[in-house]
């Protein structure tokens, strides 16, 4: 079995700049997104009538294989802010979404970090089972929830973005309101271009 990097959270200074007002942690943050994960884990997506909060006017969308490229100006943002994105589906399924799936970079940080937003009835005391291909599993701990989902911050240094490139999946394991671990992939088909296209944009 291949040794996996070691996960890092985010550090106290991202943590403490994410919690300014007008500074979330992704810009348009997964709050735009998060009506799909309102429903209980395992449901049917959300109905048509669950609308999300408005896009930004400047928003750009690029498709990379399974990743989506997101980028536009936030409200009272100075500047555009791009994030990756993907949804995941339980295992051997298209239609129930059991997470959704941003990358991009925190507030005050050099290293992107990936934000993992599951469902409000997921079980906490297990975390979040996050295993890149074949290697080991870890546990990383759900740091908060909201209306919107509960979610789950890893901090990308340079030896997981390394692995992540080089990788083909990401294995992740979400416990239900039973307490049932529920399995889902993260497809990395697109990952190395579409984080060069969001450093592109950073610029």
């Amino acid at each position: 079995m291949r040794r996996m990097p070691a996960i890092s959270l985010r550090n106290r200074a991202v943590r403490a700049a994410a919690a300014r007002p007008g500074r979330a942690f992704w810009a348009p943050a997964a709050i735009a997104l998060a009506a799909l994960l309102t429903a209980p884990l395992l449901a049917a997506p959300a109905s048509a009538q669950q609308v999300a909060p408005q896009a930004p006017a400047d928003e750009t969308v690029q498709n990379f294989q399974a990743w989506e490229l997101r980028c536009g100006t936030p409200p009272n943002a100075q500047r555009k802010v791009c994030q990756m994105e993907q949804d995941v589906f339980r295992e051997g399924s298209t239609e129930q979404q059991i997470a959704k799936i941003a990358v991009g970079f925190p507030p005050s940080s050099e290293n992107p970090g990936m934000l993992i937003l599951s469902p409000l009835a997921t079980w906490l005391p297990p975390g979040i089972g996050f295993q890149l291909d074949s290697g080991q599993e870890q546990r990383v701990p759900v740091q908060r929830c909201s209306p919107q989902g509960c979610v789950t911050e890893i901090l990308i240094e340079a030896p997981l973005l390394k692995a992540m490139k080089a990788g083909t999946q990401i294995n992740l394991t979400i416990h239900d309101r039973s307490r049932q671990p529920v399995k889902g992939t993260v497809s990395l088909l697109g990952f190395t271009a579409a984080f060069d296209a969001m450093m592109a944009a950073r610029g």
